[in-house]
C-alpha cells in the first residue's frame, strides 16, 4: 500500500480494496454495514489506521458508509470496547475513533455502556465456552435502536455478545458497523466489480491523486 493513507486514499489503492461481504449474524444484529473487504490492501489499510494511527483517510471511509447507515434512525452510537491494556500501548482505540467519527455524521449520542468482564484464564477454553461467556456486560441501560461499532468483523461473535448484552438493557435492535469485514475462507468473488468507495459514491476529488 502506498504512503498516500497518510493524508487519505491515492486512487489506486481505492480501485484496490475489494468489495465487503456482509455476513448474517441474526438474530443478535438486525444489519451489519462494512465498507471493504479484509483482504488484500484492505489488510494493509486496517492496519495503517489500527497500529500506526493514520487516521486521515477515516473521515472519507465514514463518509462513504453514511448513506448506508442513515437508512433507519439511530439514538445512540457504542463501539465495541477495547482490552484496557491495548489502548494503554496504543494511546488511541480504533473502533471508539470510528464511532465518535460516525455519531457525529449521524448527529447523535456516542456513549459506552459496556465494559470488558473477566471469566478467568480464556487459554483453556474452546471457541465455544468462550462465546457462551460473552465477555461484555453493560453498565447502564440502553434504549431504541442502537447502532454498534468495530474496526473489523470476522466470526462475528464478539459483535454478537455485545449486541445480545445491549438488547439485555434494553436495545429495542442492533445494528453493526464496522470498516472491513472478513471473507469466509470458501468465498471467491467471481468478479471484483465497481469498487466499494466507488459504488458508495465517492468521487475522484476526493481521494489523494497520487500514491507517493
Amino acid at each position: 500500500m502506498c504512503d498516500a493513507v497518510a493524508v487519505g486514499l491515492c486512487g489506486g489503492c481505492r480501485a484496490a480494496l475489494e468489495a465487503a461481504p456482509v455476513p448474517d449474524l441474526r438474530p443478535e444484529l438486525d444489519s451489519v454495514s462494512s465498507v471493504f473487504s479484509y483482504s488484500g490492501v484492505g489488510v494493509e489499510l486496517l492496519r495503517a489506521l489500527k497500529f500506526s494511527n493514520r487516521r486521515r483517510s477515516l473521515a472519507l471511509l465514514v463518509g462513504a458508509a453514511l448513506p448506508a447507515l442513515s437508512g433507519e434512525p439511530v439514538e445512540l452510537v457504542v463501539p465495541v470496547p477495547p482490552e484496557p491494556a491495548r489502548r494503554r500501548r496504543r494511546g488511541y482505540d480504533l473502533p471508539d475513533l470510528v464511532a465518535r467519527a460516525v455519531a457525529r455524521r449521524l448527529g447523535v449520542a456516542r456513549a459506552q455502556p459496556l465494559r470488558r468482564v473477566d471469566h478467568g484464564s480464556q487459554r483453556t477454553r474452546d471457541r465455544v465456552e468462550r462465546t457462551l461467556l460473552g465477555g461484555y456486560e453493560a453498565r447502564r441501560r440502553v434504549a431504541g435502536r442502537v447502532l454498534l461499532v468495530d474496526d473489523v468483523v470476522t466470526t462475528g461473535s464478539t459483535a454478537r455478545a455485545c449486541a445480545s448484552e445491549l438488547r439485555r438493557v434494553g436495545a429495542g435492535s442492533v445494528a453493526l458497523f464496522v470498516l472491513a469485514s472478513t471473507p469466509p475462507p470458501s468465498s471467491r468473488l467471481s468478479s471484483r466489480g465497481p469498487p466499494r468507495l466507488r459504488s458508495l459514491g465517492i468521487a475522484d476529488s476526493e481521494v489523494s491523486s497520487r500514491c507517493r
